[in-house]
């Protein structure tokens, strides 16, 4: 049995143990829907590798994230088109890992509302910086980890392709599924600017 206890305000980085990881995500939703499952009932055994081998922290990171859905975004992740299954796991990541989804909603969204699209290393290192004040937890963190939660930030970013790549770093707002869209205006409409909605955009739809 997955036990799932978390601190809603602390910022986790445990995601520095894995990326995206969209079709292991999509996987375990479609186990879920298939066979009629809950979390609960889900083990790393279903993710082993061809030598019977998963890990452990990695599954359970898995079904934490997957935890933050709602049972209509788990149906669009497991049955959803390809592109609307990448934006789930997109979803599942940004609410659960508090630290990417402030980064997304505060410094990318407001470099977007000045026509900025291009971070740097001064946008996270001043984040970080900026962070720090309230969340004592990335002050504790070791040089190694920090640098490796950074490194795996710009991974995701360009594994969801909300930049164009982890070199250039240019902000490319997506095109969201419309079905997502809808989804997260009856539940959640602020969930909506990660991916990058402006305030404006999410009043007028």
């Amino acid at each position: 049995m997955i036990t799932i206890l978390d601190h809603p305000n602390l910022y986790k980085f445990s995601f520095t143990a894995l990326s995206l990881k969209v079709k292991e995500t999509i996987f375990l939703a479609q186990k879920l829907k298939n066979e009629d499952l809950s979390l609960e009932d889900l083990s790393p055994k279903d993710l082993s590798d061809p030598r019977g081998v998963t890990s452990k922290r990695k599954f359970q990171e898995l079904v934490r994230r997957l935890n933050q859905l709602s049972e209509e975004e788990l149906d669009l992740l497991a049955y959803g088109n390809q592109e609307a299954q990448k934006q789930v796991c997109l979803l599942a990541f940004a609410r659960y890992y508090r630290f990417f989804y402030d980064f997304v909603t505060e410094v990318m969204l407001d470099k977007i509302l000045v026509f900025d699209y291009e971070l740097t290393d001064r946008d996270i290192n001043s984040f970080v910086s900026r962070k720090s004040i309230d969340h004592h937890e990335l002050e504790s963190l070791a040089e190694t980890t920090r640098k490796k939660v950074i490194q795996v930030l710009w991974k995701v970013l360009e594994q969801s392709e909300l930049i164009n790549s982890v070199i250039e770093r240019k902000i490319i707002p997506p095109f969201l599924d419309e079905k997502l869209e809808k989804l997260l205006m009856r539940s959640n409409p602020n969930d909506l600017k990660i991916f990058l909605y402006t305030a404006q955009k999410i009043k007028s739809l």
